[in-house]
């Protein structure tokens, strides 16, 4: 697998009626949060998976509060999203090879899926030791459109 965007995600960024209907994502005003997932727990399937509730519990390692700094900058046609850097604090569990990062509606039922990460450049796979977990998103952004 490589880096993907839900399916859902994509249908309701472009107004699809068969989407889930949470209505569209504002990367600078919605509460964006991310989970470190284990994948030997939850299988990623971007097609079908829609809300946080889809993730399977066991899978979740540690789960962030909202992003900071969410930040859209448009060049050349090329829409950027960032965040700023961000920390899991005191993490236990299992091995984490996921970053699945969705809109917090305070509901797992309607927080809807956006992207999962499964290729990074480096710190991933990483095993918990009761330490922090920094994320840093590149350079570049989280992605680009």
């Amino acid at each position: 697998m490589a880096n993907s965007f839900f399916d859902c995600f994509k249908q309701e960024m472009l107004g699809d009626a068969a989407g889930p209907g949470h209505g569209p994502v504002d990367f600078e005003a919605d509460n964006i949060v991310c989970s470190l997932m284990d994948s030997a727990d939850y299988t990623v399937a971007t097609t079908t998976d829609q809300d946080q509730v889809d993730l399977t519990d066991l899978g979740i390692v540690a789960t962030s509060g909202t992003l900071a700094g969410g930040a859209v900058t448009m060049s050349g046609g090329t829409a950027t999203v960032d965040f700023t850097d961000f920390t899991f604090s005191t993490v236990t569990g299992d091995q984490s090879e996921l970053l699945v990062f969705y809109k917090n509606s305070g509901s797992d039922a309607t927080s809807l899926l956006i992207l999962v990460m499964d290729t990074f450049a480096s710190g991933m796979p990483v095993t918990p030791n009761g330490g922090d977990i920094d994320v840093a998103f590149h350079a570049s952004g989280l992605f680009t459109l």
